[in-house]
């Protein structure tokens, strides 16, 4: 494991045990490219990797841990390419989901959003989209937070009843 996340285990719990077991991680503008050590995370409900520099989010899908006992709950990840929200549209335990920015090209593949069925809210900031079309397919979805974004065509958030915008 890097000496970087050795130093960033023992600050966040104290101990790669207790750390093992932490249900809230926050690492936000930390430099961090790889989170593979985030995948032996079982019982973590709510990740922050905000304002990094994620090479990939394969830790997150691959891991059965948190695909299959539904404990991610909440995610908060800023400049995602193609292949990550494709990544990402595979952790259905998500209720919350804030995106920061999104790499070049990756708006083609927001509509993957779709697929996660039981978010509830979604917060999108500096973010440009066609649409939210994507929105219909989130029959949970009851918070959409956009900011300092835009949406050429928002009237996804109308007809999605239990949707509403907040700026």
């Amino acid at each position: 494991m890097e000496e970087s996340w050795q130093e960033r285990i023992l600050s966040a719990s104290g101990s790669p045990d207790v750390f093992l077991r932490e249900k809230q991680l926050r690492f936000i503008g930390e430099g961090i490219t790889d989170i593979t050590p985030l995948a032996h995370c079982r019982e973590v409900r709510e990740l922050i990797l905000s304002a990094n520099e994620l090479e990939s989010i394969e830790a997150l899908r691959d891991c059965p841990q948190l695909k299959q006992a539904k404990s991610l709950k909440e995610l908060e990840v800023s400049g995602l390419d193609r292949e990550q929200l494709c990544s990402l549209a595979e952790l259905a335990s998500l209720e919350k989901l804030t995106l920061v920015g999104l790499a070049s090209g990756a708006e083609e593949s927001v509509e993957l959003l779709g697929q996660l069925v039981n978010l509830r809210t979604l917060e999108l900031e500096e973010v440009s989209l066609s649409n939210l079309e994507f929105l219909r397919n989130c029959p949970n979805l009851q918070r959409v937070k956009l900011k300092d974004s835009s949406i050429q065509d928002a009237s996804a958030l109308a007809k999605t009843a239990t949707a509403f915008f907040t700026s």
